[in-house]
Parts: C-alpha cells; structure tokens; sequence
C-alpha cells in the first residue's frame, strides 16, 4: 500500500465540458494503490456544467461517469452540474471492500436521464456519505442511491455483507426530478434526510421501469442489526400524483421517524382522499414507525403479507 497517494484539489473552471468515456471524470481502478483525499471543486451549478455522453452501445450503454474499485476514500465534489446526454447512463459506481468511504457532495446538481445516480457495491464501508444543498433532478431507471447493486459480491457468495453499508445524510434539499426512486436500499442504511423540498414531477414513460416513483424505498425485511435506521425531518414533499410514494418499507425490525414533515400541499386535488403515500409491511418486531409534529393527506398502509405478528391484519 503507498501512502499519501491522494490529497489532491482539482478546479473546473466555468464553463460546459463534454464527456464521452466511461470513467471520464474518475477511473480509480486500481486498488492495490490506497489513495485519501480528492476534491473537485467547480464554480458553482450550472456554472461548472459536466455533460457525460458515452456511446449508447457496448459499454457506453453501461457506463458511470465516476468509479471507484476498492481504491479511493474521502472524496469531495463540490460546486457543479453533472448531466446526462445519454439516456440511461449512470453518475458513479463505488465498489468497496473497505476502503471507499466518506464521499461529499456539496451545492451540487444532478440532471438530464440516468439509470443510476451513486450505486454501491461489495461487501465493506461504502458508508459515511453526505449532501448538502444539492438538486437531484432529471430522472432515474433505477435511483438516485441504491445501496446493494451486487454484481461483484454476489458472484463472490457475500452479497449479505453489503449490510455494512451505513451513514447516509441529507441536508437542505432540493429534490425534485421527474421519475424513479431517490433513495432505494436493498441492503444497508441507517439514513437521515433533514430539510429541504422532495416533489416527483412527472410518471415513469415505460412499465418496465415499474408503475410507482419513490422517494424512500426499502425492498427487503431482513438485516443486520443497527442498520434499519431512517429519520425524515423539516421536508415539504408534493404528492401530485396517486403513484407516488414517500416512503415503501418492508423492515421487519429497526425505526422509522418523520418529524415535522408535510404532504398536504395537493390535498385540495381529488385523488388526495385515497392516496397511500406511506407504506409499511411490518413484522412481529416491527419497525417502530413514528410520526411526530406531520401535516399528511391520504390513508397510511400497513400490511403484514403472512408474517405471523400474532394480531389480526391492519
């Protein structure tokens, strides 16, 4: 391992620059090579514009703008607009086996279609990750953050270690795109969204990219302990339409809280009555789901699906 590989600024000037290569931003794909501590530091969004626009065919159909193989931590980006000019190409792949950890993205924004804004994959840390004051917007195949991608570990039998995958914080968003989910976490969590405006502006163009967009979606029952952990505080979201979901949990232990948080603002709209905007299958452990201080429209859904919680179905 060389140390002191790293402790590198790199400044992007104003301006719009072209992309055309997987990896074209960060290539970090040598992990023998430890390195700490790279920052790119813009002007400011849509000032520091960076347009990624890899070929639609053989991997460019695949490709992330940024990876990281096991090989970097403590990574900055700050100040910029990333934007997608292939449809269904993705912002960053971060595989870790320890090493890839403490990533930031500050005053930062995200636009144009992509399958996957931050997809995290292997089997230790991918943790401690922050946002502030971004906008998340365009649109997604997939999510923002997915946490549990699994191509790697799962060929490695060690896809259930992805629960290591922890500390994820939102501060001050602006998180308002037009499809998909914004955060999707078959594994890992313990997550924590404070301020900001959540609004889905459109629907999904195609059923295969399924029928609802989430902001909050947590597909799976079973993890390991301290890692079902999710705070939603001080956010305005916007339900202006029927398939959108705020949250669609399936924790069977762990917390759920949101605190003065507000959906009311379509309540006026017809649909507004009936909405399930909040879903919970739950589990003879839980999650413990709190709601404190919250203006909310509509019904929420609480579903056992033949888990024996011994009480009759909510």
């Amino acid at each position: 391992e060389q140390i002191g590989v790293g402790r590198t600024v790199i400044d992007v000037p104003p301006g719009a620059y072209l992309l055309r290569g997987p990896g074209a931003l960060l290539d970090g794909n040598e992990p023998s090579r430890k390195a700490n501590g790279l920052r790119f530091r813009g002007a400011g969004k849509r000032i520091t514009e960076l347009v990624f626009q890899p070929e639609k065919g053989g991997e460019g159909a695949d490709a992330f703008l940024c990876r990281n193989d096991n090989m970097w931590a403590n990574l900055a980006f700050e100040g910029m607009t990333f934007r997608s000019a292939t449809p269904g190409a993705s912002f960053f792949l971060s595989y870790s086996e320890g090493q890839a950890q403490d990533y930031r993205f500050s005053a930062c924004e995200w636009t144009g279609e992509w399958t996957y804004g931050l997809a995290l994959d292997g089997t230790n840390t991918n943790s401690e990750m922050r946002w502030d004051a971004c906008r998340v917007g365009g649109a997604y195949r997939k999510a923002f953050l997915y946490s549990g991608l699994s191509r790697r570990s799962r060929a490695k039998g060690r896809q259930g270690q992805q629960d290591q995958f922890l500390n994820y914080w939102f501060t001050d968003m602006k998180v308002e795109y037009e499809w998909g989910n914004f955060l999707e976490f078959p594994y890992g969590g313990s997550i924590t969204c404070r301020g900001g405006s959540y609004i889905v502006t459109g629907r999904r163009p195609d059923a295969a990219y399924g029928g609802a967009s989430t902001f909050f979606r947590f597909p799976r029952a079973e993890h390991k302990d301290s890692v079902q952990r999710f705070h939603a505080q001080d956010i305005r979201f916007e339900i202006r339409d029927p398939r959108v979901r705020v949250i669609d949990c399936d924790w069977d232990d762990g917390t759920v809280h949101f605190s003065d948080c507000d959906d009311t603002s379509n309540a006026f709209k017809d649909f507004s009555a009936g909405v399930a905007a909040h879903r919970y299958r739950v589990g003879p452990r839980g999650p413990l789901v709190r709601y404190s201080m919250c203006r909310l429209v509509g019904r929420h859904r609480y579903e056992t699906q033949g888990r024996d919680t011994g009480a009759p179905p909510l």
